[in-house]
This record gives structure tokens, C-alpha cells and sequence, in this order.
């Protein structure tokens, strides 16, 4: 699939003005942002949107102008490259660029760059409807191009480690210009599960034929030639042993099979591509295989954050920059207590509470070298805080270097003795005589502790009652599921929680009503939603108890059902899969492929004695007839080769005969001998005696 870097006309007046320009002759008195008075013309500079890749022709920035002029057909164009980015500040005229060292650019055939000119052998020099550009290769050369067709290199040692920005104005007094800024293509594809960008398009027959994509350590097969991805072609194999493209079979005629295609890799290893960092600005190219290489030490590969907490990506180049000066979660000092954490914490949080922050007194008293943490401390002695009388019951508030004053002689409740006790009371007796009548021990309205244990709250005696019967939580109340007796603060805090009689829901959602505590367990043993195990052996599903019996009988693998065969009764799981290989009923072909029907396991070896196709020896194989034959056609042999038969059994007689004449001979030399030592034996014991 192509991509195309820029849009048509995706390119710049100074500060992005838009995808298409379009400057018609400017008046002096209205002048816009859109046009610059340079030495009496008008002055149109036009960037690419992005940074150039680093190639050749392929990747060319190219300028269309139509038309170029109102009064001439021809005119010398302004075109180079830059390192400073369109966004940035640009220079207001030539004189400007011929002074800085970072722009390279080139009028007619004088090629200019920090004050130096070279001069070119041939001049680009462009009438209405022709189509200039330039482009740097990796060596940092820029070649300049009309109408597709190099005229020769410009400059050389352009800095190819940084982003190169090219730029381009025609100079003239003109009515109208139109620019058509092109940049090069390159085509996206898969491959091993990873966007590449390639700069043409790669041929299709590199394409795996299953997945469609780059092919991954490709396979090539003898049937076709086709080639799929090595792991494609391994999960092909295992739902379908054919030819993926051509549908060939292991047993047609083209037989297939798959090797690998050393030649393939070669090619796609071979295969120019762009950094896959491309649209963050890397314009380096390279072969496919020098990409994992590269993609290590480029600048522009996203790294994630080492801050903790930060988590951010961003390029490897700028990253640095960010831990150290931008990162919100970067570990800094507070200025005032030396406190380390990170950025946002201390200007979020740190700031707020830090307790060496400067700081002034509330109250405007001039103290100086006051801290957040020593203002609190301050305010207990500044003489401007305002504070509480410190008579019980005053409420007057003054100033701290007037309190002295107003003790002694202004406090309408500074203290005298109550008439009835000794204790001492507000100096206006008609205002606080009723508040110490409900202290004092002899007063109606003095506090007391209720009477429940563990309970010390203090009431007047008036109350005392009525607290005991409604609201104090360590009265005894009466359960309303059990009938114990329990305090009022237990009965919901402890006790709800181990009632026996307080309702619970089945945990199987049965929606039976009436469980308690304590009768839950008995009814989920007879739950019919309850999980129990299959009751066949080796199985260990779980059903409700419900569909326990349906499970058992239909559903369960290892349920025991009759053999159709031998009627023996097996697990449903071993019918087709153990059982068929021993059934000694099993209905199984003929070995020899005779027409016999109705054989089975156990009558098998029985019928292969008699059957018609069956090999058997010939009748004569112990006279040295060797022939094997089936058992219908031996009647056949016999008769055909009697002769032959005769002549092996006159043979063997004959052989027999001289056997047995031999046989006799040394017998008989055995049987003399025999006779002779006997008369020599039977010699020497007459002679002893």
C-alpha cells in the first residue's frame, strides 16, 4: 500500500499558511502578513512539510510554478535545504541566509552557503509547466533535478544526523505563483507482525499466498513455486495436507513439498526501508536487514520515562532533556528545607505545607525571620492576636497586651463565691447562679452517671430515666429472630451477624423462603441448585443436583453404555477410542481383501486358515519347491508342475537311498570292530584264569 509523506500542496508561507499559495501583486498600503517587500519584489518561500528522506531521485522534493512570470517565459528558481525548522524564526532576506551556516540552497547554477559559492556546470533555469527539485543522499550530497533528470550535485558534507528541511522561491516581479510541492512515497506492509515503510513497492511474489503480508522465514513449494510464511504453512498442514495455492496433493502427480527459499530471504532482507520511526522525524534508509541494527541507536525510537511514576514516550534525543529539566516526576530540592521528592509533589503539595517557607504574621505585628512552622508558635506571644478572656463563661475577645487590664478590673465574670458553697462564681450572680446551680452538689440539676455498666455517659437527674428505657446502648433488649437477651449496641454491631434464627438467602439462589442460620446447611444438602459431583467414576464435573440425573444419564462422557458389538458395557469416552481396538466382535475386513463378509476380531485368525487368498507354502517346499501361492490356485501348481514335483521327490529318494547305503557301511565297519574288541577282551580273561 503507498503512502504519500505530504498531501498535494502540503507546504509553508514562514508560518503555515495553508496547503495551497496563491500571491497575487500586493499593494504597499495593504500589505499583509501573507507578503514580504524585499528590494522592490515580492519574495515567496515555500517548505516541505516534513524533513527529507535521505536517498536518491526517489525521494526528491519537487516544485511546480505556472506560471512563473507575467512578462518572461524563463527565470532562475531559489531551492535548497535547511536544518532550522519552518516553525522557528526564518530570516528576512538572502543577505541574511548568505551570512548563517545552516542554510545550503542554490540560484540558476551558483550553489551559496555561508558565504561561499560553487559554481555548477550546467544552470537550472525553468520555463512555465516544468517540474525542479533537489534531494540529499546518505553521503550528504545534494543533487538538484529538472524534470526528473539530475543535473549534477550542488554541494556536498550536508549534515545527515540532523532533520534537513527543503525550501524554495522564485524570484521575479509576478502577478500570481502556484505551488505544487510533492515529496516522495513509500509503501507500508506487514511483516513478522510489524508496520514497515518501504520505498517502492516490494514484488508480489515475496507475499506469503496465505496471510498476504511479507513473507516471515519463507517456504518455498515444489508443486508451484509459491512461497507462504514458516508458520503459516505449519498451521496449514494441520487442518489440510494440500497445496495452499494450487491445491496439489501429497498423492497427485505434482507432489509437493515445502523447503526453505534461501534466495527469497536474500531478496527480502535486500529490501530498502525507512526507519520505522519515520514520522518523528528519522529520514535514514537501509536495507531490511541493517533495520534492527539501526533502530538501536536511533534518535528518534521512542524510550519510555525513567522518572518513576512519569511513564511518558517520547524520542531517545530529546528524552535526556526531559528527565533531567522537564519531567514533572524528576527527584528536585526544595529551596528552603533541602526536601527531595519530585517536581510536581513540590510545587503541588511540598509548597503548601513545607515549614520553612517565609512567611508574615497574620496580624501585621512586624516580627521578623517567621516561618509556616514557627507562625504557630509566634501567635502565642504576638501582642496583636486576638483572644479569649480566660474567666470561664467570658466571652469577650481583645487583643493580647490589653488582657491584663480587662482581668483585673473589666470582666463582668471574673469569680466570687456562691452563697450556697464555697465554690466560686461569676461576678454577675443573676446571669450564672442558674449555670452553677447545675454543678453544684446541692443543685437539682446536677450531672450524674448512668447506671447501666459499661455506660458513662453524664445527664442531669431529670433524664436519667427516660435514658435508660430509649437510648442508652448498653440497655438489655430482646432479640426478634432468637428471643435472647442482649445489649442494645451488640444487638446490631455483633450479634445479627452470629443469630441462628436471623434469615439468610440460599447461596444457590434457590428463592427458598425461611432459611435461617441454622438450617442452612441442612437444606443445601437438599438444594436442588446445589454443585455436586458426578457420581461416575473419573469424572469430575460438577452439576447442580437438579441436572445430576440428566448429566448422568445423557450428558456424561464416562456414563457406562452397551457395546453394539459384544453388548459389554464401557465408559461413552472409551466406546470409540479404546474399546473398538480389543472388541473381539468388532466387524473387521479380510487382511488378504477376500470378499468374505461378517468377520470379526475373534473369528479372524480361524478364517484366515481357509481362506481362498491366503499365501501357503507348496506341498512340496521340504522336497525344495519354493513357490508361494494362494490357497484357491494350489490346486492348480500341483497339477501344473508334476513333473516337476516327481523329479524333486526321485531325487530325494535317491538321496535317501545313498544315505541309508552309507548308514549301513558304517554300521557295519562299527559292528566288526564291536566284535573284534569283545574276542580280544573275552581272549585276555581266559588267559588270567
Amino acid at each position: 500500500m503507498a503512502v504519500r509523506v505530504a498531501k498535494r500542496i502540503e507546504g509553508q508561507f514562514h508560518n503555515r499558511c495553508g496547503k495551497e499559495v496563491k500571491l497575487s501583486q500586493p499593494d504597499r498600503k495593504n500589505a499583509t502578513t501573507d507578503c514580504r517587500w524585499v528590494r522592490n519584489y515580492t519574495d515567496v518561500m515555500v517548505f516541505s512539510r516534513h524533513p527529507l528522506f535521505l536517498g536518491g531521485s526517489e525521494n526528491m522534493f519537487r516544485v511546480k510554478a505556472e506560471p512563473i512570470c507575467a512578462d518572461s517565459n524563463e527565470t532562475y528558481p531559489h531551492i535548497g535545504v535547511t536544518t532550522i525548522s519552518p516553525d522557528s524564526q526564518l530570516p528576512k532576506d538572502y543577505g541574511e541566509m548568505k551570512k548563517s551556516q545552516f542554510y545550503w540552497y542554490l540560484i540558476g547554477g551558483i550553489a551559496f552557503h555561508n558565504r561561499k559559492e560553487k559554481k555548477m556546470s550546467n544552470e537550472l533555469m525553468v520555463s512555465s509547466g516544468d517540474c525542479y527539485g533537489c534531494s540529499v543522499n546518505v553521503q550528504g550530497k545534494l543533487s538538484v533535478y529538472k524534470n526528473e533528470e539530475e543535473l549534477g550535485v550542488a554541494l556536498e558534507g550536508l549534515p545527515t544526523d540532523q532533520p534537513l528541511w527543503a525550501f524554495t522561491d522564485v524570484l521575479d516581479n509576478k502577478l500570481t505563483v502556484d505551488y505544487l510541492v510533492m515529496e516522495g512515497t513509500f509503501y507500508s506492509c506487514e511483516y513478522k507482525r510489524t508496520l514497515l515503510y518501504f520505498l517502492s513497492n516490494p514484488p508480489a511474489w515475496l507475499f506469503c499466498t496465505i496471510c498476504q503480508e511479507l513473507a516471515s522465514n519463507p517456504m518455498q513449494a515444489t508443486c508451484c513455486g509459491n512461497a507462504c510464511c514458516n508458520g503459516c504453512i505449519q498451521k496449514w498442514q494441520e487442518r489440510s495436507n494440500t497445496c495452499p495455492t494450487c491445491g496439489s496433493t501429497p498423492d497427485s502427480r505434482r507432489k509437493f513439498v515445502f523447503f526453505e527459499d534461501v534466495n527469497m530471504v536474500r531478496q527480502i532482507n535486500s529490501l530498502r526501508v525507512c526507519c520505522k520511526n519515520v514520522k518523528d522525524g528519522c529520514r535514514a534508509v537501509m536495507d531490511l536487514s541493517e533495520l534492527k541494527n539501526h533502530l538501536t541507536s536511533c534518535q528518534f525510537e521512542k524510550v519510555i520515562c525513567k522518572n518513576r511514576g512519569c511513564g511518558r514516550k517520547m524520542i531517545s534525543k530529546i528524552i535526556s532533556d526531559h528527565e533531567t529539566s522537564q519531567c514533572c516526576y524528576r527527584i528536585v530540592s526544595c529551596k528552603y528545607c533541602q526536601f527531595r521528592a519530585t517536581f510536581r509533589e513540590i510545587e503541588d503539595e511540598h509548597m503548601k505545607v513545607c515549614l520553612e517557607y517565609p512567611n508574615v504574621c497574620s496580624k501585621n505585628c512586624g516580627a521578623p525571620g517567621l516561618t509556616r512552622g514557627t507562625s504557630k508558635s509566634h501567635l502565642r506571644e504576638c501582642p496583636l492576636e486576638v483572644v479569649q478572656c480566660t474567666n470561664e463563661e467570658c466571652t469577650i475577645k481583645l487583643q493580647r497586651h490589653a488582657l491584663p487590664n480587662h482581668l483585673a478590673d473589666d470582666c463582668p465574670y471574673r469569680p466570687i463565691h456562691c452563697k450556697y458553697c464555697d465554690f466560686q462564681v461569676a461576678y454577675v450572680k443573676n446571669i450564672y447562679l442558674e449555670a452553677h446551680m447545675k454543678v453544684c452538689p446541692k443543685s437539682p440539676y446536677v450531672l450524674v452517671t448512668c447506671t447501666n455498666e459499661k455506660c458513662s455517659k453524664k445527664l442531669q437527674r431529670c433524664y436519667l430515666n427516660n435514658h435508660l428505657a430509649t437510648s442508652c446502648a448498653y440497655r438489655l433488649v430482646n432479640c426478634t429472630y432468637c428471643n435472647s437477651k442482649v445489649t442494645a449496641i451488640e444487638l446490631d454491631e455483633y450479634h445479627m451477624k452470629y443469630c441462628l434464627g436471623y434469615p439468610v438467602p440460599c447461596p444457590n439462589n434457590c428463592k427458598t423462603a425461611g432459611i435461617t442460620r441454622a438450617s442452612l446447611q441442612d437444606h443445601c444438602k437438599e438444594c436442588p441448585f446445589e454443585l455436586t459431583n458426578c457420581p461416575n467414576e473419573k469424572c469430575q464435573v460438577t452439576v447442580q443436583r437438579c441436572m445430576l440425573q440428566y448429566h448422568v444419564s445423557n450428558v456424561c462422557v464416562y456414563r457406562l453404555i452397551h457395546c453394539q458389538y459384544c453388548h459389554m458395557r464401557v465408559a461413552f469416552c472409551e466406546v470409540n477410542k479404546e474399546h473398538q481396538k480389543v472388541c473381539l466382535k468388532h466387524p473387521i475386513p479380510c487382511p488378504n481383501k477376500c470378499e468374505t463378509t461378517g468377520l470379526t476380531r475373534d473369528t479372524l485368525e480361524a478364517h484366515c486358515k481357509e481362506c481362498p487368498l491366503e499365501e501357503i507354502d507348496c506341498d512340496y517346499r521340504g522336497l525344495g519347491c519354493e513357490v508361494r501361492i494362494i490357497r484357491s490356485k494350489m490346486h492348480s501348481h500341483l497339477q501344473d508342475s508334476m513333473e516337476y514335483h516327481l523329479s524333486l521327490s526321485a531325487k530325494e529318494i535317491l538321496r535317501l537311498r545313498q544315505e541309508n547305503m552309507e548308514l549301513k557301511q558304517d554300521l557295519n565297519s562299527k559292528f566288526h570292530l564291536l566284535m573284534s574288541k569283545l574276542d580280544e577282551l573275552s581272549s585276555s580273561n581266559s588267559t588270567d584264569y
